[in-house]
């Protein structure tokens, strides 16, 4: 399977909160810390984050950010910072200059959790920041899928919360190929690794049957590389040891399967690529703290 699809598809989005905030320039918002992903594009006027360094956005920006510490959001010249309202869903108004002094700024954003199972390797293997800029050939497509998740989010059709996990799905793997690493990136991510073509064939084999028995040499034979050195290049672009990144993908889908399904343990302990159904259990429980069936129970 392809990698990336495999992530998106482990991320299970959940509890999507909506928003669009208006208003003129000059505001700033003070947004909070939060685990999972927030993301959202400038439909009208300009606005900056400062996530860090302060990044400018234009409209028909992009932005994306997993597991952000606190930041903050404004326009113009910012003014007094302030709390963004704790409201779950809805339109938040900025107050700013009076009407009719400047440009107008919109932007309509979201935020969700990822799925318990993939939570852990959110942070390790996708780039922290996403940006995407009105130029970029993906930006018309992300617009798209924003503006069908702000119509989806103000109905109540049947089936709308499967249509709003796809629309979040897509729109994921749309920002991430939009901003897919050359191998020179200084930052390390999945992203990194795929964009080698030699890892990105050990990935592949690695994504298409977590039961293998897979070794560094065996891994190193399908990208062409020795041992040594396709170690030393995997963990310097995608951020963990090849056998690491083995042992954490068996375990994100022997969770998934544990919370998801009645599979015997010993079933999903060998199609989790482990020989035998205790040492499955002392490599769950060192890893999530708790054994399988404790696991499932939960």
């Amino acid at each position: 399977m392809d990698p990336l699809t495999q992530i998106v598809g482990h991320l299970a989005p959940e509890g999507l909160s909506w928003k669009r905030i208006i208003g003129r320039p000059d505001w700033a918002f003070a947004m909070p810390a939060l685990q999972g992903i927030v993301f959202g594009m400038v439909l009208e006027g300009d606005a900056w984050a400062r996530c860090g360094d302060r990044l400018t956005l234009r409209t028909g920006d992009y932005l994306l950010l997993i597991n952000p510490t606190a930041w903050t959001l404004g326009a113009g010249d910012g003014g007094a910072v302030e709390p963004f309202p704790d409201v779950r869903s809805g339109t938040v108004e900025a107050r700013g200059s009076p009407s009719g002094t400047r440009l107008s700024t919109r932007i309509m954003a979201g935020h969700f959790h990822a799925g318990l199972e993939a939570a852990d390797l959110l942070g390790s293997l996708l780039p922290e920041i996403v940006y995407v800029s009105s130029d970029n050939p993906h930006g018309e497509r992300l617009k798209l899928l924003l503006t069908l998740l702000d119509e989806e989010t103000g109905t109540d059709q049947p089936g709308q919360e499967a249509v709003t996990r796809r629309l979040l799905e897509i729109m994921l793997i749309e920002g991430l190929r939009a901003t897919a690493r050359t191998p020179d990136s200084a930052e390390v991510s999945l992203l990194r690794g795929l964009a080698e073509p030699r890892l990105a064939k050990a990935l592949q084999a690695i994504h298409g049957d977590f039961a293998e028995h897979w070794s560094v040499r065996g891994l190193a034979d399908i990208a062409g590389m020795s041992r040594s050195s396709f170690s030393e290049y995997f963990l310097r672009l995608i951020g963990m040891p090849p056998m690491a990144y083995v042992n954490a993908w068996r375990l994100t889908g022997a969770r998934q399967a544990l919370r998801q399904s009645d599979i015997p343990i010993s079933v999903i302990a060998r199609q989790s690529g482990y020989g035998s159904t205790s040492a499955f259990s002392n490599a769950f429980r060192s890893a999530v703290g708790v054994g399988p069936a404790g696991y499932r129970a939960g």
